[in-house]
């Protein structure tokens, strides 16, 4: 009876959550209208989400970006000049600034201090202001700090890039702190959804990159109720896969426009310039 009741409760509960419901909705409302072509310009939009926001669609997508950079085993992971953190750990955005709040990729900074711990780098450069369109004023790295010296390391060991607000600008600003500092190599520490993106934009910063990616989204190819039912995280991973995806897409067409520019364009940080 146990067994039955929570194969039940999770079926019911998992019908009742806003995405399903909402979906389900269109679905019954859609049926109702009267013109065969009002049903269809209903029924494909909600057949789409429906699709996306599963588990199985999902992990498809995050698993094409994922299985290309696997875990780095620890030991034999070169020694670097800097532990190197992108952005997109850190919610710059909660409401108690008091204390730090970790996004879904809180892996990057569990990382960076394990790293450190093991004596890879003698110091973490973490990169990020903020991402959001209209607020600026909270940085992401402000918190980072805090973070970092809650457990244990170093403020002097800690080095803060506070302007960038995307991937590409991560890349620029770093490159920048990285030659004045003198610094040639860094372990990059991303999620692995996000790496190969990463590393495609880092490739011209001089930097001798050494992957480090977590953060994975990857699961068990096990049948779920998931697999069936719409579920707010299987869209957020769908969506975080399809973002990298048109990222990818977008820097491949960017690098191909450049090809054309003069080499002061498209490298204007090359010390050749000086």
């Amino acid at each position: 009876m146990d067994t039955i009741f929570f194969a039940a409760s999770k079926l019911a509960g998992a019908f009742l959550f806003p995405l399903p419901a909402s979906l389900l909705l269109l679905v019954f409302f859609a049926f109702r209208l009267p013109k065969f072509k009002q049903k269809v310009w209903v029924l494909v939009p909600t057949f789409i989400i429906w699709v996306a926001s599963t588990d199985s669609f999902s992990q498809w997508l995050v698993r094409g970006l994922e299985e290309k950079h696997p875990p780095v085993r620890l030991e034999t992971l070169e020694n670097s000049d800097a532990i190197l953190v992108l952005g997109g750990a850190v919610d710059n955005l909660a409401l108690y600034e008091q204390q730090v709040q970790l996004t879904s990729a809180a892996e990057r900074m569990t990382d960076a201090v394990l790293l450190f711990q093991k004596r890879k780098a003698p110091r973490i450069v973490f990169t990020g202001g903020s991402g959001n369109l209209f607020f600026q004023t909270r940085k992401e790295s402000d918190f980072a700090l805090q973070f970092f010296q809650s457990l244990g390391i170093p403020g002097k060991a800690v080095f803060l890039e506070n302007e960038s607000r995307n991937t590409k600008e991560n890349a620029e600003k770093t490159a920048e702190l990285f030659r004045k500092n003198k610094w040639k190599s860094a372990i990059l520490i991303t999620s692995a959804f996000h790496m190969e993106r990463s590393l495609l934009v880092f490739a011209n910063t001089g930097i001798k990159i050494h992957p480090w990616p977590t953060d994975y989204r990857s699961r068990v190819k096990i049948l779920t109720i998931d697999d069936f039912i719409p579920s707010s995280q299987s869209l957020e991973n769908t969506s975080i896969a399809w973002k990298e995806r048109i990222g990818l897409f977008v820097y491949g067409f960017r690098e191909s426009i450049s090809t054309f520019l003069p080499l002061r364009i498209r490298y204007p940080w090359s010390k050749d310039w000086n």
